[in-house]
Parts: C-alpha cells; sequence; structure tokens
C-alpha cells in the first residue's frame, strides 16, 4: 500500500495550489481526521492558508468563501459520506473554486488517485501517504523547504 501510494502523480495539482490563496481539505467519517492532517501540513510545509470541514458543514458557512483563488482537496470518504461530498464539490465548483477529488474513483483531471487497500478504514492512511508526497513537491514549487518550515521548532517547551 504504501509503496502505491509514494508513486502516486498528483503533479498537474501542483501549480493550481500553488496559486490558491487558502485551500479547504474536506471529509467526512474516517477520512476527516486526514483532511485535518492535510491543512496542517499545507500551513506548515507550504506557508498556505488550509482549514479543515467535514463535507456536512462545509456547504453552510465555508461554501460562502468559494470563488476562484479558493481550492480544495476533498478526501473521498468512505461510501456513508460519499453523497454529501459529491455535492460539496459541486457546489464549490460551481461557484469557481477549483476542487480536487483524492481517491480510488474518478477519472477526471482534477482527480488525485490513490490506490485501494480493499478496508475502508485504511484507504485513508494510503491517501495521506499520497498527500506527504504532494506536499514536498508543493513546497518546492513555491521554493520552500518542507524540512525547515519558517518560525516553527520541532521541539515544544511548556512555559
Amino acid at each position: 500500500m504504501s509503496t502505491r501510494s509514494l508513486q502516486c502523480d498528483w503533479s498537474h495539482a501542483l501549480a493550481p495550489l500553488a496559486k490558491a490563496k487558502s485551500v479547504l481539505t474536506i471529509s467526512r467519517g474516517p477520512s476527516l481526521a486526514i483532511a485535518s492532517e492535510a491543512a496542517l501540513k499545507l500551513k506548515e510545509t507550504c506557508g498556505i492558508h488550509a482549514e479543515a470541514f467535514s463535507s456536512a458543514e462545509v456547504i453552510h458557512g465555508p461554501l460562502a468563501l468559494a470563488k476562484g483563488d479558493l481550492a480544495a482537496l476533498v478526501f473521498q470518504p468512505d461510501p456513508h459520506g460519499r453523497a454529501s461530498a459529491e455535492y460539496a464539490v459541486q457546489r464549490m465548483r460551481a461557484s469557481g473554486s477549483s476542487v480536487y477529488t483524492v481517491g480510488q474513483d474518478g477519472h477526471s483531471p482534477y482527480h488525485l488517485p490513490v490506490p485501494s487497500t480493499g478496508n475502508d478504514f485504511l484507504d485513508p492512511i494510503a491517501a495521506i501517504c499520497a498527500f506527504y508526497v504532494f506536499a514536498e513537491q508543493l513546497a518546492g514549487t513555491l521554493g520552500l523547504d518542507p524540512d525547515s518550515p519558517p518560525n516553527l521548532n520541532k521541539i515544544t517547551v511548556t512555559v
């Protein structure tokens, strides 16, 4: 699983995400945790404002922000959450945002493929592994060193 995830080609999303002012990372259910992790990594390694939302809640407040300079990464949730994720994708694209779906299903230019593990609870792990490679490439595209993010320390001190 991890080797195949590390070989995923998401290069077609590099330029659009490098231009985005903000990125929403969206999912639902077990995949929501990786949406949160992806938002954190976009902030830390790429200096891009990013926030994670459940696909059930993104259509209420955050959708008001959807326009041309906003991008979204939608991590396809398990089958129970797919309908709300697909609805969020449609609404955001209609508002002019660049929306990329991450998962096994899809063949559009806005799809970022990941291998299937055969298990809905393990598929998010394959997706976040592929995302880590993408985040490293995106940081490089932006002229940043993902291993030395500005203003961050690897060790925290409790005061």
